[in-house]
Order: structure tokens, then sequence, then C-alpha cells
């Protein structure tokens, strides 16, 4: 098995057709280099005042530059225990 970190940036460019889903749009998404990164989590990165950069959890990436709402997925987890 080979590791390797990878990433990519983009903008939400709106609600998905599915519930509580949300698109991406305008980045370095490209659809052949998606392979991989289904289930992967989903940051967004805010600037502090103090020069720091917060890595805040939004969703989980599902599949071809869409992702589902982090609050979903805790509130499944919460509810499974």
């Amino acid at each position: 098995m080979k590791l390797q970190p990878r990433g990519f940036y983009a903008k939400i460019s709106g609600k998905s057709k599915m519930r509580n889903c949300y698109e991406l749009a305008e980045g370095s998404l490209k659809e052949e280099n998606l392979s991989g990164f289904s289930g992967a989590p989903m940051l967004s990165l805010y600037p502090t005042p103090s020069g720091d950069v917060l890595a805040i959890p939004v969703g989980i990436f599902l599949t071809k530059k869409v992702f589902i709402s982090i609050k979903i997925v805790t509130n499944l987890i919460a509810n499974y225990f």
C-alpha cells in the first residue's frame, strides 16, 4: 500500500439536488483526479486575527464534487451511540 497526502481547494457553489448536500466549484478540482476522495473530510480554512488558520470540518466528500453536511454525519454518529 502507498500513502500519499492529497487535497484540493474549491468554493461551495450551493445546495445539491440531494438533501443536506452541497456542490463544489471554482477550484483545483478535476473530475479525473477525484478517485480516492470519497469519505474524506471537507475542511473550511478560516484565517484568524493572530495569523493562524483554523481548519473547520464542514462535511464529508461523497463523489463528483458533492459533499454531505457535517451536521448530518455527527447526528448519525450520536444517534448510533
